[in-house]
């Protein structure tokens, strides 16, 4: 088995890099094939990716359909901030709720602990009691 020059390595990675997962698969195990006895282990190593991974690309390479089609995952895994903000019935109301309530108390402290350190110019002690903040919900 032949190896390839490191300028060529590099330029696989970043090429990896570039693909989506399905796409990463295919292309680990067509590379692998290429170089026959010995490759999924080389480009496993070249692609810092794990072997198996290269076999299942081998696998469905050799399948007639193609079972991934139109099932591509982006990077990052969970959706973003914005996504769930955009659909506004992507989260439960309980999920809601618990999220509003979570804000309350914080905003409710965040008023306690800035009156208290107004007032009596240091932090504030468990022992002090005093609530300055009109804030309420």
């Amino acid at each position: 088995m032949e190896v390839y020059a490191a300028d060529i390595e590099g330029k696989m990675q970043r090429f990896f890099g570039w693909l989506s997962e399905k796409d990463r698969r295919r292309y680990a195990a067509v590379e692998a094939a290429k170089l026959g006895h010995g490759g999924v282990e080389y480009i496993a190593r070249v692609l810092a990716c794990d072997p198996k991974t290269i076999r299942q690309g081998i696998h469905e390479l050799e399948d007639e359909e193609d079972a991934a089609a139109g099932r591509i995952r982006k990077k990052g895994g969970t959706p973003t901030a914005r996504s769930r903000a955009a659909d506004p019935g992507s989260e439960s109301p309980s999920t809601v709720a618990a999220h509003v309530q979570g804000g309350v108390a914080l905003l409710g402290l965040f008023c306690w602990v800035v009156g208290e350190a107004y007032h009596t110019r240091s932090i504030p002690r468990a022992s002090q009691t005093r609530k300055w903040c009109s804030w309420s919900p």
